[in-house]
């Protein structure tokens, strides 16, 4: 009742408080009624209409960067690793005060240890939601939740902290918690009486009121933009609406408390339960079987779909765990049952037309997978200092799977357009492909790999990164010859496409007056990028230490050889504003181009980005998606939203339903014919 008084004032507050401090409270306000809009509530249909995954919605919560300036460059105070990660620096910083401040800290003790199994909970649905089998079986919503909404949710467990916190301000400043007694069946009953006559009932009336315009438009939108949910979905509100869901929460512990009758085994109890509970509501896939949606049990226990068609309906379906409160006011949605029925006799994902096969590059890249952190999968591969200490598992889970993985294994599953596509990842990381013993067990994956994709139904395997290098499998004709008769996938290496690619962005970085440096020209990329240059009058100063390779290359060039110049060292080109990369860098190059030079790259592995400070790097062999049109979040490249020119080829192939393997040589001539069909396709240079 008191948190309904005064929600309306605690919303306007927290409003102004999260954004940057104005001049005046009433120009704030003002700024607030012309520039934020309430969207309206609908079903998923105009949800999707209204906002496109990937875009924020204009009722969105913007997190806001403040920075300090120091003699190290620019340290943001409220960067995503902060925010994020670092944040959990915390919990030590509880503990000490607990230590300092409350009469025992055996009661932390307990609920920090409560607290790391929700953690291990609402991680462990993660790597559930993103596994074969029942998550892929019984999906409720196909699309994959955009990045944008991985990024906004990493503030999932600011409850899980926050709850920490009331129970040492609770011990610090009431006696309530001090009496702690042995666990017995009273204690639960007391427990489960406090969830279930106080928290639901007092719940249901606080989500209706989150839903009133204001409310909504102030604080709830920000949990309701995530229209297609994951396990940690749950736990993610604005601050202040964590406040009063931490002060409902507290009954099931405090009414146990003032009977004289906590226990620490209620603590670990209620904890896991609601967070089974909470990930069971909002992690995308049916895990309840439809006998306990029958008779009296639909009143006791909801499913994943009911509180899926919540998040898509908005009106409909407001309980916590319990959907009795909805059937008694008449806020149960008509289709809820239909959907967990329709959703548990479903017999999986729909076939795959296109898979695309990557690896790994460094260790790292395990932790990026989007079964381990959604949120990290959708963001570029550098390896960040928290990382390091999981460097000995990284580095075991990696021995394990070359050790005993023949095949390989699903990253994600994703649509482009009306095309489903997969993006698989071989058992190994890039290391493995510089040993020649182990190119046999990589090309057997291969074969394996694409004789799963035709079992499967796919009529196209793209190859990734190394998966195609010619001293593997001859751009892939060695892995065409080894394929049975009866085998109708198309594999496709996507060479034409991404030369066609580097050549269009070279093109944009510079002009006919600059001389171009080059590594990587001999390559089969390489090669049909030089030779496109070279025809529109390019000049070009390669570097290679085989004469033979570039002998071979001005033959190539016919009557354009005068403008190719073989470079000896990187010094000799210090003078060139474009470097274009098909090899990567062994050394520092910064210090001797100007800071405005263009380093253009599509070598695979990549160069350090140390290596060209001041400059930056570029990655010239990816295009962009339309998030719109392609659900797919996994970042192959280092830059988000964009994906490596050899995948976007291989959906060109499945989408045309061109019927022969893409393995030859790349003809220059056709790169022009690429570029249309790539802006046919809708992707972006």
């Amino acid at each position: 009742v008191i948190l309904s008084a005064i929600f309306p004032s605690i919303a306007l507050y927290e409003e102004w408080f999260r954004a940057d401090w104005p001049n005046s409270l009433d120009l704030r306000l003002a700024q607030m009624q012309r520039t934020r809009k309430l969207p309206e509530q609908g079903d998923l249909a105009s949800a999707k209409r209204r906002r496109l995954p990937g875009k924020a919605a204009l009722d969105e919560p913007k997190f806001k960067k403040t920075t300090t300036q120091t003699s190290h460059g620019t340290w943001s105070l409220c960067s995503e690793d902060w925010a994020s990660y670092y944040k959990v620096l915390l919990y030590p910083v509880l503990w000490v005060l607990a230590s300092i401040f409350a009469p025992s800290t055996e009661l932390i003790k307990h609920v920090l240890l409560a607290t790391a199994a929700r953690y291990v909970i609402n991680h462990g649905f993660t790597v559930l939601a993103h596994c074969p089998g029942i998550p892929e079986r019984y999906r409720i919503t196909e699309k994959n939740p955009p990045a944008e909404q991985l990024k906004r949710e990493l503030d999932w467990d600011n409850p899980l902290i926050g709850s920490v916190a009331a129970f040492l301000l609770v011990q610090v400043c009431t006696p309530w918690l001090d009496n702690i007694t042995e666990f017995t069946w009273s204690s639960f009953a007391l427990c489960a009486l406090g969830h279930y006559l106080v928290v639901e009932p007092v719940y249901y009336l606080f989500h209706v009121m989150l839903h009133w315009p204001r409310a909504y438009k102030y604080t709830h939108s920000h949990h309701h933009s995530s229209v297609i949910t994951q396990p940690v979905s749950g736990t993610s509100h604005p601050f202040l609406e964590t406040f009063g869901y931490l002060s409902i929460f507290s009954f099931p512990i405090l009414i146990p408390a003032w009977c004289g009758h906590l226990s620490y085994e209620i603590v670990y109890l209620y904890f896991i339960f609601f967070d089974i509970m909470n990930c069971i509501g909002h992690c995308n896939f049916e895990l309840v079987p439809t006998w306990l949606q029958y008779g009296p049990l639909k009143y006791l226990i909801y499913s994943s779909s009911y509180h899926s068609l919540h998040h898509s309906r908005y009106k409909a379906n407001y309980c916590l765990f319990c959907p009795l409160w909805d059937h008694i006011f008449g806020t149960v949605s008509p289709d809820t049952y239909r959907l967990q029925r329709r959703v548990r006799a479903s017999v999986g994902p729909k076939p795959t037309s296109l898979v695309f096969i990557g690896h790994g590059f460094g260790w790292s890249s395990l932790l990026r997978m989007p079964r381990i952190s959604p949120y990290l999968a959708s963001e570029g591969s550098s390896t960040k200092l928290w990382m390091y200490p999981f460097f000995p598992i990284c580095m075991l889970v990696a021995g394990l799977c070359r050790a005993f993985k023949q095949h390989c294994f699903v990253v994600q599953r994703y649509t482009y357009k009306n095309l489903n596509c997969a993006t698989w990842s071989m058992p190994v990381l890039a290391w493995t492909y510089a040993s020649k013993g182990q190119h046999a067990y990589l090309n057997k994956v291969l074969v394996n790999t694409i004789l799963d994709a035709d079992a499967q139904g796919a009529s196209h395997v793209g190859l990734g990164a190394l998966n195609k290098a010619q001293f593997l499998n001859n751009g892939g004709k060695d892995l065409v010859a080894c394929l049975p008769a009866g085998c109708r996938t198309k594999v496709v290496h996507g060479n034409t496409l991404t030369a066609a690619v580097v050549y269009k962005r070279v093109c944009q970085c510079t002009d006919l007056t600059h001389t171009i440096f080059f590594t990587g020209a001999t390559s089969t990329v390489g090669t049909a990028v030089a030779m496109r240059l070279l025809q529109d009058g390019y000049r070009l100063r390669v570097l290679t230490r085989s004469t033979d390779r570039f002998e071979k290359l001005r033959m190539q060039a016919g009557k354009h050889q005068e403008n190719l110049v073989r470079a000896e060292s990187y010094e000799d080109s210090a003078d060139c504003r474009t470097w274009v990369l098909g090899s990567p860098l062994t050394r520092p190059v910064g210090h001797l181009v100007v800071p405005s030079t263009a380093f253009l790259e599509f070598a695979v592995p990549g160069t350090q980005d140390d290596f060209v400070r001041p400059c930056k790097l570029d990655s010239a062999g990816s295009v962009y998606i339309r998030p719109d049109i392609c659900d797919l979040t996994f970042c192959h490249f280092q830059e988000p939203g964009s994906v490596p020119a050899c995948l976007a080829a291989a959906i060109i192939h499945a989408s045309e339903g061109f019927s022969d393997h893409e393995v030859d040589e790349v003809d220059f001539s056709q790169l022009d014919r690429w570029l249309d069909l790539a802006k046919k396709h809708q992707f972006a240079f």
